[in-house]
């Protein structure tokens, strides 16, 4: 497949995707990017989701199999921070955050697909509030201040 980009040969049941369109506009507005910077690398992960079919909440891609297929050269958490946080707040890709085989990245299909995401985010958040409360114990006012903010964000959870 040609790395000059993808118009969803391998993500066919998502073609109608907002996020796949995203992707494909991204990855024309930039296609002169200069080899190497930050940028280059946003496109060339979107490229190698679209090229390997990781299109869908079920195919997730990791985050090492990307780094290696687009040869970032610089760590995961630098990837995460240049690469991965972007992409996401420009509305074209996903991540599950589970631990281990269970977490990945991915350009969704559908809204139903964010709503799992947003879900699995306000439980780890849920979770993390919960281990901060037992941590607490002792400082009332962030033990309770961690108390509080669960029972929103688990409120929240519920409304998805």
């Amino acid at each position: 497949m040609s790395k000059s980009g993808n118009k969803n040969q391998n993500c066919p049941k998502c073609n109608n995707s907002p996020w796949i369109q995203r992707a494909n506009n991204f990855i024309a507005q930039n296609q002169n990017v200069q080899t190497g910077t930050k940028e280059y690398y946003q496109v060339e992960a979107v490229k190698y989701l679209l090229n390997n079919g990781h299109c869908g909440i079920d195919c997730r891609a990791k985050i090492s199999d990307i780094i290696k297929g687009i040869n970032y050269p610089k760590n995961r958490e630098a990837f995460q921070h240049e690469v991965l946080i972007p992409l996401k707040q420009y509305g074209i890709i996903a991540t599950l955050v589970y631990p281990g085989r269970k977490g990945g990245v991915f350009i969704p299909c559908n809204n139903d697909e964010i709503k799992k995401v947003a879900k699995q985010v306000f439980k780890r958040i849920e979770s993390e509030l919960e281990n901060l409360e037992g941590s607490a114990t002792g400082v009332q006012n962030i033990k309770n201040l961690a108390n509080s903010l669960k029972t929103t964000v688990h409120n929240l959870k519920n409304t998805i």
